[in-house]
């Protein structure tokens, strides 16, 4: 079967907005076309680098520059609703997962937080603390989970 959907991943050693990933994002772009391209996050980890999700998404117009509003629809979001949401779903089918795939995960991974990993957390303490984290920006979209970091740090201080 055919690929139906061609999905831009970001790799770049090079700041925000990754200008050499340009002439690659252009190919692709040109290879695949506009209704075969979409958005993607790092969900979580833009977290760990107090990034939030609403400024994710303006990596490619920010990228590159002359992209139009019915381009940047598509690949924000037409192109996943059209793949992912407006077609039925396979027949659900119970899957065993084999446990291997349990033995491989290594459960004693520590989540680096924040630019240069200046906190690391177990896995089990970070999903508590993301867990909260992801209830606050119900009440506050915009805050930074460096700052909600700091805060309940200072509440548990005080």
């Amino acid at each position: 079967m055919p690929c139906r959907v061609l999905v831009i991943g970001c790799g770049a050693a090079d700041p925000y907005p990754h200008k050499g990933l340009k002439p690659w994002v252009d190919r692709v772009i040109e290879i695949a076309g506009w209704d075969r391209v979409m958005w993607g996050s790092e969900y979580p980890i833009i977290h760990w680098r107090n990034e939030l999700l609403s400024g994710c998404g303006d990596w490619l117009g920010a990228l590159l520059g002359d992209v139009s509003e019915d381009q940047l629809a598509r690949f924000e979001t037409l192109n996943a609703q059209r793949e992912m949401f407006d077609v039925a779903p396979p027949p659900r089918e119970d899957v065993a997962i084999p446990s291997w795939v349990n033995e491989l995960w290594d459960r004693s991974f520590t989540v680096p937080l924040f630019e240069r990993g200046e906190l690391e957390l177990p896995m089990d303490v970070y999903a508590k603390l993301h867990h909260k984290y992801i209830e606050r920006l119900k009440d506050d979209p915009e805050l930074i989970f460096g700052h909600f970091v700091r805060d309940l740090l200072s509440e548990a201080l005080s």
